[in-house]
């Protein structure tokens, strides 16, 4: 089932769940997933972490990827850390931990499953993450 999730600081959540499993899912920092619970064992599995108090600095391009940040799931396209571009060796680096993470995602539910989407920023790309629960497995 898909809900509202539990508060985040200010920031809004969705939660997805059966009986054995609950993943929940912050849109305006990416769609970074938070929680990964096993109901059934009373199990979390992604490392907490705290709500930002600017959610608007992990979306600039000088954010960095570290120490307090370093919590939950993210996606990291088209790097895990800053780098050249190259495909463009005379522009800008590309942003530590790519263009997913920290900054909002469209996210929406499409019957039980969970749709967030992302348009590249420094490459023309869409890439999409799908998130499904069937029993106990994600």
């Amino acid at each position: 089932m898909i809900r509202p999730g539990p508060s985040f600081g200010s920031l809004r959540t969705i939660s997805l769940d059966n009986d054995r499993v609950r993943v929940v899912v912050v849109p305006a920092l990416g769609a970074r997933v938070i929680s990964f619970a096993d109901r059934f064992a009373d199990r979390e599995w992604l490392v907490a972490g705290d709500p930002p108090a600017d959610p608007a600095a992990w979306a600039r391009r000088d954010a960095v990827y570290d120490g307090a940040v370093a919590f939950g799931w993210d996606e990291c396209l088209p790097t895990v850390a800053a780098c050249a571009d190259p495909l463009d060796a005379t522009g800008p680096s590309l942003r530590d931990h790519g263009d997913q993470w920290g900054r909002p995602a469209e996210v929406v539910a499409n019957g039980e499953v969970l749709v967030a989407t992302w348009t590249g920023i420094d490459w023309p790309y869409r890439f999409i993450r799908r998130l499904r629960l069937d029993g106990p497995r994600l």
